[in-house]
């Protein structure tokens, strides 16, 4: 932030889109559109202010802080005139002050991209190997892209400075308490505007009519709204000089809610290279509160939307009593023979469905669930599943290849890893209901499973003298069978029987002979989401059977030494509580580390053994699953 604060409004290179014209624009006053200005003209009441009081938004927005309350600067420093075409002046220090220019990170995650090294084989495209797109692209310069809720996406430098920044033009409206002008309300109540983590992958696809290798980049608004949008980072020297014209699109549709995950990046079975992902939550007041995946090419052009037909809406409004709306969460990419071309795609919903898409015709009129109308498994409390009962899949599953199973009757033999419950709004917080964890064998067929096909594992908290509260489990035996479809564990009730609200919202990692997943229970009451406090477990169960592993996964103790000291007893320890007084999210793993942090801040470092399979040294939000 302090290169941000210490330039000029003029200086920094901001662009934005104008959805009208469809192209991108530098984000000054005389590029914008009409609506574009007059959501910055749009005062505290919702009402259409002078031209001058629109253009000092703007240079608040770029970071002039001349006009803010309790300022000393008088007239606002962009404009350079400080005059609109009409001649006024707005000298008034009354827009909201700041700590900083730079606003609030909160659930955006810094992306960063260094020179190609993504395991493409150069068989993918072969007329164009990626091996020499990466050899000419060795010594790209390092980038780090992070989302704030300052209404932009900044591209900073390897030493911290910001090369340019962007603003989606999704983010403009007039609507008092919305748009770009409500940042410079002295009323402000924080709310989000992009807030998703951008991600980047290097794809070939064709820009200006020459198809080549780019590294692009997608990012969206998580809660702040509807949108994504496409930038090419290919050339970092490029983004300093020219940024608008290396963003491709941006992308909105009826059925799109809010992405709060994260977006893949592959290609089809067509030839395409595309954005994957689900389309969220509340797509209203036009959608029709189905779930469904979009797979949206990177060149821009339209998009393959796969409808699941389950969930509805009504009176345009999912908040309706008679609403039930639905949304995908985001997707795993499998590729099935090891080409690098996703074949498959799973993805759960609101209803808790966990949905296989068959993707392998070459042909995209062929891809649907794989199933018909019936997902791969209904996720609910209990037999029959009802609408009181359902688990919410909000989190991205993980995938392996089963390890046993390899028939080409049972293909495609895909062991598919996930959790429910649900962390979207501040009501979650006091959401009770059963939630669970799962392991659910794709073995072709028929879909349609549910919890009576899996076998059950029971967990025990206990509060030990020398490694505080760690969880043990039951080792109940899976034989997978045209009967027997893989495990579950339900996470456990308090003393007396009452359900605790513990749930599994963050994407697991099956590594090895292990699948870690974490769990939290929120506690706090208040409206900030970002304050979240409670408690959580990061677990670690046996792969085939979600029990007891044959070897010891945590090194519970923390002394570097998985032996007996890891146990309890006989029991091998598979859950061990956060540390830090906050609710975890998604672990990283790096050699035999487990890198956790905690909604407190908190930074929680494990030993961790997964058995046969090596762990990965990085790991990529878009990695496909493949033998």
């Amino acid at each position: 932030s302090d290169d941000i604060n210490s330039r000029t409004p003029a200086s920094r290179q901001v662009v934005t889109y104008d959805s009208v014209a469809g192209k991108s624009i530098n984000f000054d006053w005389n590029s914008l559109n009409t609506a574009q200005k007059n959501d910055l003209r749009t005062d505290g009441t919702g009402s259409t202010d002078t031209e001058a009081s629109g253009m000092a938004r703007l240079g608040y927005i770029r970071g002039d802080r001349n006009c803010e309350i309790n300022s000393t600067g008088g007239t606002c420093l962009y404009p350079a005139s400080g005059k609109d075409v009409n001649g006024q002046v707005f000298s008034s220090t009354s827009l909201r002050k700041r700590n900083s220019a730079l606003g609030d990170i909160v659930h955006s995650g810094p992306f960063f991209v260094g020179p190609p090294g993504t395991s493409y084989p150069d068989t993918i495209e072969p007329t164009a190997p990626y091996s020499t797109f990466a050899i000419a692209n060795k010594t790209r310069a390092g980038m780090t892209y992070v989302g704030s809720n300052d209404g932009m996406l900044h591209a900073l430098d390897e030493n911290g400075n910001e090369v340019f920044a962007y603003i989606p033009g999704s983010l403009f409206s007039t609507v008092a308490g919305e748009g770009l002008h409500y940042l410079s309300d002295p009323t402000y109540i924080h709310r989000y505007y992009v807030d998703l983590s951008p991600t980047v992958q290097d794809a070939y696809i064709n820009i200006g009519g020459t198809p080549a290798w780019h590294s692009i980049l997608i990012g969206g608004l998580r809660g702040g709204g509807k949108g994504l949008f496409a930038i090419d980072v290919t050339d970092p020297s490029a983004l300093a000089s020219a940024a608008a014209s290396k963003v491709l699109w941006e992308f909105t549709d009826n059925n799109l809610g809010y992405t709060f995950s994260d977006i893949s990046i592959g290609k089809m079975n067509n030839g395409t290279w595309a954005a994957i992902f689900g389309n969220g939550y509340n797509s209203d007041p036009n959608g029709d509160g189905h779930a469904k995946l979009f797979i949206l090419p990177l060149d821009g052009t339209s998009p393959v939307i796969i409808d699941t037909s389950v969930g509805n809406i009504a009176n345009t409004d999912c908040n309706d009593p008679g609403s039930d709306c639905n949304g995908l969460a985001a997707p795993r990419l499998v590729d099935l023979n090891g080409d690098g071309i996703i074949d498959r795609i799973y993805a759960g919903d609101l209803f808790g469905n966990l949905w296989a898409f068959d993707v392998s015709n070459a042909l995209a009129a062929g891809w649907a669930p794989a199933y018909g109308t019936d997902p791969l498994f209904q996720a609910c409390s209990a037999t029959p599943c009802t609408s009181s009962n359902r688990q919410p899949i909000t989190m991205e599953p993980d995938i392996e290849f089963h390890p046993t199973q390899s028939s080409n009757s049972t293909a495609p033999n895909q062991l598919v890893f996930f959790g429910t419950g649900q962390y979207l709004t501040q009501q979650d917080n006091a959401d009770k209901a059963q939630q669970s964890f799962y392991g659910v064998w794709d073995s072709g067929g028929t879909g349609d499973l549910n919890r009576d096909a899996l076998v059950s594992q029971t967990i025990t908290t206990t509060l030990d003298a020398s490694l505080g509260n760690v969880r043990t489990t039951t080792q109940n035996p899976v034989v997978y069978s045209s009967t027997t479809k893989g495990w579950l564990i339900d996470f456990p009730t308090l003393s007396g029987g009452a359900l605790s609200g513990e749930r599994s919202v963050t994407r697991p990692s099956a590594l090895g002979s292990i699948v870690f997943f974490n769990t939290m229970t929120p506690t706090i009451s208040s409206s900030d989401l970002c304050s979240v406090g409670g408690s959580g477990w990061l677990m670690a169960v046996d792969l085939l059977t979600g029990g007891q592993p044959a070897l010891i996964p945590i090194d519970a103790d923390n002394n570097g030494v998985f032996d007996a000291n890891d146990k309890l007893g006989s029991a091998i320890v598979v859950g061990t509580q956060t540390g830090g007084g906050g609710v975890p999210s998604e672990s990283r793993f790096i050699s035999n580390k487990r890198v956790t942090t905690d909604s407190s801040g908190g930074l929680q470092v494990d030993n961790v053994q997964t058995g046969p399979a090596k762990l990965p040294a990085r790991m990529s939000w878009s990695e496909l699953d493949a033998p």
